[in-house]
């Protein structure tokens, strides 16, 4: 007896070249998943997207800005990554719709920009677009609890603290670092920072995906550090559960990569941000929180060599002191409430999941 043939076809990468056709030649529908609605914008159609993104709403005030930091491969035409990404946009123009793990309030106007067809060429169709959630862990799971930063977060000041977290694959140099914990003592203010150890000079690609050692704090860090901000810090090593951290009341602000999942988790807990992207999408994520959503600051220097002591130093001091941070904080507690809503019965997310099933329960393919 044949394999039943599959209803749907969710494509794992956007920039997968088999996907498309292995779905075509099952006569199959097509789901294209992405993470952020804007960031789908730069692969749907990059000659259209860059005529756009020089000229219309998201990028107006910072067009230079944008080309170095945002989507350099996708403005440079004799770029590898732009013509990899000019030849599998067509596919997403012809799928049956794009899933994005967000709400369509807080994009709204980049899935307006999509279903209008400003990022859709000439004689392709414009898929549809599904804002699905936020998703985001309800708890950490598969991984083991680390309740010392959770118990220290419980006898801080609501709001007192700068959590600094970078992800799991974003490392530091060992200079980085030092400045990074000099801007911090600086400051004075409260923080929960976890330190990763720096990137290991090792040859082959294999050994440097080995998993890292924990850092040695004392070598890492400036003499004395830990011990002068014992009263008003704590340093973990490698992981924290980021998700319960941000959670917590005592948490005032977050130092993030821009990762997407930490993006969500953070404007799900109401925690204001200072954004420094490291790498790939995250300077596009970067952008759009920056200058469309007013959500985050950016370190400047995140772009260099090393971000100095003295940026990390006025940039928490502005977040946890200014008249500004607090208008980023509040702006950020109507965001958590637009994510919240859209999670309910009648919800905006709630709704078009509701539409994107019974849409997948009437596809011909359901008939077979």
């Amino acid at each position: 007896m044949a394999p039943p043939r599959p209803s749907w076809w969710w494509t794992s990468s956007a920039v997968s070249p088999a996907s498309p056709p292995t779905a075509s030649s099952h006569d199959v529908p097509r789901l294209w998943p992405f993470s952020c609605t804007f960031r789908c914008c730069t692969r749907g159609a990059p000659p259209a997207f860059e005529t756009w993104a020089r000229s219309s709403c998201m990028c107006r005030d910072s067009p230079r800005s944008w080309q170095r930091t945002a989507s350099k491969p996708l403005m440079d035409r004799d770029d590898a990554a732009y013509r990899a990404f000019l030849g599998v946009s067509p596919y997403l123009c012809r799928s049956q719709g794009i899933i994005v793990n967000t709400f369509r309030s807080l994009e709204s106007r980049a899935v307006d920009a999509i279903s209008v067809g400003l990022c859709t060429p000439p004689s392709l169709l414009t898929p549809h677009v599904y804002c699905i959630r936020p998703l985001i862990k309800s708890e950490e799971v598969g991984v083991k609890h680390d309740q010392e930063c959770l118990t220290w977060l419980d006898t801080q000041p609501k709001a007192s603290v700068v959590f600094l977290c970078f992800g799991s694959r974003s490392l530091f140099s060992a200079n980085q670092t030092r400045e990074l914990a000099i801007g911090l003592e600086a400051s004075g203010k409260r923080f929960l920072w976890v330190v990763r150890s720096p990137p290991r000079d090792i040859d082959g690609p294999a050994k440097k995906l080995d998993k890292l050692l924990d850092p040695d704090l004392d070598a890492l860090l400036p003499e004395g550090f830990l011990e002068q901000t014992k009263g008003t810090g704590l340093v973990v090593k490698s992981w924290a559960p980021q998700r319960d951290v941000l959670a917590h009341d005592a948490v005032g602000a977050f130092v993030t990569h821009c990762g997407w999942n930490s993006v969500l988790e953070t404007l799900m807990a109401g925690v204001p941000m200072l954004a420094w992207p490291l790498y790939a999408e995250q300077r596009v994520h970067k952008v759009f929180l920056e200058k469309e959503l007013g959500l985050a600051v950016a370190v400047e220097g995140y772009d260099k060599e090393v971000v100095q002591a003295d940026e990390v130093e006025s940039k928490v001091r502005w977040m946890m002191e200014s008249k500004g941070g607090r208008v980023l904080r509040e702006r950020t507690l109507a965001a958590m409430r637009l994510g919240k809503e859209a999670l309910l019965l009648g919800g905006e997310s709630v709704v078009t999941l509701t539409q994107l099933v019974e849409s997948w329960m009437a596809s011909p393919s359901q008939g077979r």
